[in-house]
């Protein structure tokens, strides 16, 4: 299967399931009890059935074209170690403390121009390029991280909810007349106001008893025994008191008690110098990851089950080796947990993005180049993830204008870098 068609129907199996590959894990890590980490480990078992076993087994029993080299090897082990590393680098910018609305946005943004420097550094063919491909590269980058920046989200929900909660109390009082019965209101009413005048029944009774404790004469001074007595009940009065009257303010302003608040969770402190290195990493990796697979393949005589079984490998070993040394040395403080439905979802995350792998080499095989394929990829997957994701929160009615400004500015992008690739000069 070679010609155009055939790149672009692998480039767009490949960009359709990296860009599934976030939200999919993202299930995962909530099922594990928001813990990414432990989600990655689900994404290398998946590599190690789809991306190893499998191929193995394929090549044993019927083999195909190409054959094994040591360089192919390297340089497939390479790319899936730089792919695998730079998944972790996503990881470990948002357990940093890093958001996703500029982390994917910068490594999506650079990534493509790594590729374009690495693979022309690579077949020495700076030359090749032309403003207008590197221009074409910008662009999609630029409307990659606007679609990612401006995708609408849940915000004006959650904004009407904090609205109806501090409204006055006033209105409160008056939505609770209308959607109780008279008859529960009025109960209500009475038993607050009974437990209001029994606690200030106790309470007078208390200041009564000390009063005449206080205005008594020598002779009748209580002992010590009775002030100690007399301490605990004024104390139990004053703590009886102080729900009732907690319970008469919260029912009046429609808030509950001070007393009985639990306090707010403070927010987890962000690590800028982390996220940083961890985006470079990222994007350095990712942006290798095109022009090392494809010498890779070119060095085993166009075979495509031997580098994806080397990425599988490596992917393998970063993916569940790395993980399980972060959490069990308590290096990433997530306090996760096992669980099925997580190492399920994070299992059908690590397939899409074997699948995605595979599609890459599908298309190098099929004719495409890096130059093109990558840049490709990297402009359409946060499209088709912001799409999920938008399906999956049910916010199509939020979409903005620049939303479909910045989708129309990647397609713009796409197609100048499609076009415009460099092609070097065919050996003779």
């Amino acid at each position: 299967m070679k010609g155009l068609p055939f790149v672009l129907f692998f480039t767009a199996l490949t960009f359709v399931s990296w860009g599934a590959y976030g939200p999919v894990l993202h299930h995962g890590a909530i099922a594990l009890n928001h813990d990414s980490m432990r989600a990655f480990v689900g994404v290398g078992l998946a590599y190690f059935l789809i991306a190893v076993l499998i191929p193995f087994a394929i090549l044993k029993k019927s083999g195909e074209k190409g054959n094994w080299t040591i360089a192919g090897t390297v340089f497939s082990v390479v790319a899936g170690a730089v792919g695998a590393i730079g998944a972790l680098g996503i990881i470990l910018a948002l357990g940093y403390g890093g958001k996703t609305l500029y982390v994917m946005p910068l490594v999506f943004g650079f990534a493509p121009v790594v590729n374009t420097l690495v693979t022309a550094m690579m077949s020495r063919t700076f030359s090749q390029i032309k403003p207008a491909f590197v221009i074409g590269i910008v662009t999609a980058a630029l409307g990659a991280g606007g679609v990612l920046v401006f995708k609408p989200n849940a915000a004006p929900a959650a904004t009407s909810a904090s609205a109806e909660s501090s409204e006055p109390a006033s209105s409160l009082e008056s939505k609770a007349e209308t959607s109780e019965p008279d008859g529960e209101t009025s109960a209500a009413q009475a038993t607050t106001a009974e437990e209001k005048n029994t606690a200030e029944e106790k309470n007078d009774s208390a200041e009564e008893a000390v009063s005449e404790h206080e205005a008594g004469s020598d002779s009748n001074s209580p002992s010590p025994e009775d002030a100690a007595a007399a301490e605990p009940a004024q104390e139990d009065n004053q703590q009886n008191s102080q729900p009732a009257d907690a319970e008469a303010a919260s029912a009046t302003s429609g808030s509950a008690p001070t007393s009985h608040a639990k306090p707010h969770p403070t927010a987890k402190s962000s690590n800028t110098l982390g996220i940083v290195i961890s985006i470079i990493i990222a994007a350095l990796c990712w942006g290798s990851y095109g022009p090392m697979l494809h010498v890779g393949q070119a060095k085993m005589a166009g075979s495509r089950l031997r580098p994806f079984a080397c990425v599988g490998l490596a992917y393998f070993l970063i993916a569940v080796a790395v993980p399980l040394i972060l959490i069990y040395s308590g290096a990433m403080g997530s306090g996760g947990a096992w669980t099925g439905m997580g190492m399920t979802w994070s299992f059908l995350a690590g397939i899409a993005g074997a699948i995605g792998a595979l599609g890459v080499l599908l298309a190098f095989n099929a004719g495409g180049k890096p130059y093109y394929v990558m840049p490709l990829i990297f402009g359409f997957a946060p499209v088709i993830n912001t799409f999920i994701s938008l399906s999956e929160a049910g916010t199509w009615g939020l979409v903005t204008p620049w939303f479909w400004m910045s989708l129309g500015v990647v397609i713009t992008g796409a197609v100048t870098v499609l076009t415009q690739a460099p092609r070097p000069a065919k050996k003779h």
